[in-house]
């Protein structure tokens, strides 16, 4: 198109609004097909209205600025025609929407390629475009110092029992009910672990253990003889001592049996124990018949149940002073079973060969083996209960009646000592 037709038509359409141009970041117009080759935006010939050649030519025109904001910006005015010197006033009531590029930021407006809408120049706006300096940390100027707490630490007490639950209120009102002596009562309801008994009574604990190594209780053994399942049910032991009335310091080693309860039964481990019944019906009948009664206990029954089955064995852990209590006693037979835990603790393992007090099969082992006395010496067992036991003596019925180790033994005879 010739130079003067381009001229006319800018010379004519200077009070009319500009089309407005849509460059990508390469600085081509959107919507223009273009080859698939690379576009090397530096050999890229751009033309703008009303300028003649390369605008790279003319002074004072940036290039990447003027393809940046789509506008061509006139330093020398001397050199131009005077003809896109004049400002192009838009109308009043036109707002052209804010125009931005592939970043977001806002190129100002392209209709005026000198001035944007706030009377800053194209040339000072892309000025303001640097990139800020960071800024630089403050630093305190104080050192900050950890609040410490006001919480008001008491100094710790000892328990001291009040004495007000349910359980303190029914034994205070059993005991308030009864015409004993406090001494008694005190000597009842006293038990007393070993350490404690040992500083209130003295060493006493020694004639329990004596009296186990003499009927072959304890049988010690090495940790690794032990199967995998002998580990896992290892119990541990535990001696208790109290005062009878008559002065005498009474001990009894325990097992803590709590731990069989996840292997055992109840059912398997139960055994059985005379009715109130039966001892309130024996009861009348020894009043109707006159018989002599006898009421009898019978000495360390469990120790002298022998366990014949090694299924129903034990394996205790014995600790601390009862240790030293064995190796006195007999130190050729357990000083070589001592072994130290990691806190410096001497203990040994033992395997139980009679029932021991606290195992769940303890009882039932020494009921199998009451009740195969009673009938190897002709009781027979009352069909109604198995705790209740006949024979005739002499043509009369003699009855025992036991619960565990507490028997009670009625006949009709001439004398009390008869009765057997």
């Amino acid at each position: 198109m010739p130079q003067s037709v381009i001229d006319r038509v800018n010379f004519m359409a200077a009070d009319q609004p500009r089309i407005i141009t849509f460059l990508d970041k390469h600085g081509m117009e959107i919507g223009v097909e273009t080859e698939p080759d690379v576009i090397n935006p530096a050999e890229t010939v751009y033309e703008l209205p009303g300028v003649v050649g390369d605008i790279s030519q003319i002074p004072g025109v940036d290039t990447a600025s003027a393809i940046e904001d789509t506008a061509v910006e006139d330093c020398n005015k001397n050199e131009t025609d005077g003809k896109m010197n004049d400002r192009i006033n838009l109308p009043d009531t036109h707002r052209d929407p804010p125009i931005v590029d592939d970043r977001g930021n806002d190129i100002g407006n392209d209709l005026n390629p000198e001035f944007d809408d706030s009377g800053v120049t194209t040339k000072e706006r892309s000025n303001e475009r640097t990139i800020p300096t960071p800024r630089k940390p403050k630093l305190p100027t104080e050192t900050v110092v950890p609040e410490q707490s006001k919480r008001i630490w008491k100094e710790v007490q000892k328990y001291v029992p009040s004495m007000k639950g349910k359980t303190y209120g029914y034994t205070a009102a059993q005991i308030s009910s009864t015409e004993f002596e406090p001494q008694i009562i005190e000597m009842v309801l006293t038990q007393l672990t070993l350490k404690a008994a040992i500083k209130m009574w003295g060493n006493e604990a020694e004639a329990e253990m004596k009296q186990l190594h003499w009927r072959n209780t304890f049988k010690p053994v090495h940790w690794s003889e032990l199967t995998s399942k002998q580990k896992e049910t290892i119990l541990e032991s535990h001696i208790f001592l109290t005062k009878k009335r008559t002065g005498e310091i009474k001990g009894r080693t325990v097992a803590g049996g709590n731990k069989q309860r996840d292997y055992i039964q109840k059912e398997d481990a139960s055994s059985p124990t005379v009715a109130t019944e039966s001892v309130i019906l024996t009861s009348i009948i020894d009043a109707i018949e006159e018989r002599h009664c006898a009421v009898i206990d019978i000495p360390n029954a469990f120790i002298q149940t022998v366990v014949k089955d090694k299924k129903r064995r034990v394996i205790i852990r014995i600790r601390g002073m009862l240790v030293d209590m064995l190796v006195k006693i007999a130190p050729e037979v357990y000083k070589t079973y001592v072994i130290t835990d990691r806190k410096g603790n001497k203990q040994i393992l033992v395997e139980c060969l009679n029932a021991l007090y606290g195992t769940m099969v303890a009882s039932l082992l020494y009921y199998e083996k009451f009740t195969k006395s009673l009938k190897a010496n002709g009781y027979e067992m009352n069909p109604y209960d198995a705790c209740v036991w006949n024979k005739e003596i002499d043509g009369k019925q003699c009855t025992i009646c036991f619960h565990v180790d507490d028997c009670k033994i009625s006949q009709r005879t001439k004398r009390k000592e008869e009765v057997r």
